[in-house]
């Protein structure tokens, strides 16, 4: 096995073990709407449990994440509409 292989399925097994405990709890994963940086945490945006999700939504001004005049800046929630 690679070593690229072993982290994927080390990330995997990890991966695995906190969803059983989530689920155990009946805990859903908090999934974060905000831009996409190539050091975001990666989500899937799939419930993890029944009848509940979590989303947190923060927008997606990109542009204005790291640098604005006004911290409300950054948390731009209008997002394009799609057809």
């Amino acid at each position: 096995m690679s070593r690229s292989s072993c982290g994927i399925a080390a990330g995997a097994t990890r991966l695995a073990t906190r969803s059983t405990l989530l689920n155990g709890f009946e805990a859903a994963w908090v999934q974060i709407d905000e831009p996409k940086f190539s050091f975001s945490i990666r989500q899937n945006f799939l419930p993890n449990v029944r009848g509940f999700y979590y989303m947190r939504l923060h927008g997606r001004n990109a542009a204005q994440w790291w640098r604005h005049a006004k911290p409300e800046d950054r948390y731009d929630y209008l997002h394009p509409r799609r057809n």
